[in-house]
């Protein structure tokens, strides 16, 4: 388990594990947001000219990730291979489960899948390596009404019901405090939150 901040420090993660696997990694995102929002590649930061994911160094690809932005940067690790464009996304504070598929017809965005979609979304996919990425704002943040420890623990339980849900065990597991450049989680929470995270990952693994 690696701790990232913020979040779209999790490609220099992906990216690593790539170079190992050479392959795309199915993703499942514990968030409260989606953290799918397009851009146009020309307003994106990019590797040195001429290097890809492949040649580049760890540090150039690091300090990539590090300015793709938190809200954006699963565009870019879909389209470098990294991650594969179907990605689950779960968010604690409702309880819900999402699938979504990245198309890029009639234009690029992240395609929401209806239910007899999902149902088979994942098929064909078992041999690709599971990684997950955890946003502790799933469990508490400046949006929300309650910062009660109750309400986090129930969001943290729910998250572990899914995790253990899970088929196999992840070969990367990613935590990102969200604490820049937007503290969206808490500093008064922040504590408690990360260590509640930390036992439940324990836990699981």
């Amino acid at each position: 388990m690696v701790r990232v901040d913020p979040n779209n420090e999790a490609v220099y993660c992906w990216a690593a594990l790539w170079r190992y696997t050479q392959q795309p990694a199915r993703l499942i995102c514990i968030d409260a947001y989606d953290d799918m929002i397009t851009k146009d590649e020309r307003l994106r930061p990019s590797l040195p000219e001429g290097k890809d994911i492949r040649t580049a160094t760890l540090e150039e690809i690091f300090r990539y990730a590090h300015h793709l932005g938190f809200a954006s940067f699963l565009e870019p690790a879909v389209q470098r291979g990294l991650i594969h464009p179907m990605v689950n996304v779960f968010n604690p504070h409702n309880e819900q489960f999402g699938r979504y598929r990245y198309e890029t017809e009639p234009y690029r965005h992240f395609r929401v899948l209806s239910p007899s979609e999902a149902k088979d979304a994942n098929r064909g996919l078992e041999n690709l390596p599971l990684v997950v990425d955890i946003d502790l704002v799933s469990f508490s943040s400046l949006r929300d009404l309650s910062h009660a420890h109750g309400l986090i623990d129930k969001r943290i339980a729910s998250a572990e019901m899914l995790l253990r849900a899970c088929r196999e065990k992840p070969v990367c597991i990613t935590l990102a405090q969200s604490r820049t450049p937007i503290p969206y989680v808490p500093a008064n929470t922040l504590g408690y939150v990360r260590d509640k995270t930390l036992e439940m990952v324990e836990r699981v693994l």
